[in-house]
């Protein structure tokens, strides 16, 4: 590979390699995080039961609507232990569903894990 230089070109192009080699290095030691893709922010003003989870929901009212984090039940346990006022729409449909125990309610694919 490097028969065709001399001993100084030969010096450079080792010393480039370990310096983007260090620099590589020197870089993985910093933290980064890898759960939400950069300048994406949840909305905080409202709070919600997935506001500090790594999952989907970037809105209160989307976690109430469309979260698969909690069931609804666990949503509404939250929101008393939080005193936040749910949704009427949680409300309703809590009268509906069926009562899962809490091995179903795990058994079901937990959306805030991607698949590997």
């Amino acid at each position: 590979m490097f028969s065709g230089l001399n001993n100084t070109k030969r010096r450079i192009v080792r010393s480039v390699i370990c310096l983007v080699l260090l620099c590589a290095l020197v870089f993985s030691f910093f933290p980064r995080s890898l759960s939400h893709p950069a300048g994406i922010q949840k909305d905080r003003t409202v709070p919600f039961p997935c506001q500090n989870r790594p999952c989907g929901c970037q809105s209160a009212g989307q976690c109430w609507k469309t979260c698969c984090c909690f069931t609804n039940r666990e949503k509404l346990v939250w929101a008393r232990a939080n005193q936040v006022t749910p949704p009427e729409c949680v409300t309703q449909l809590v009268r509906v569903e069926p009562v899962q125990t809490v091995y179903e309610t795990r058994q079901a694919e937990d959306c805030c894990v991607k698949k590997t």
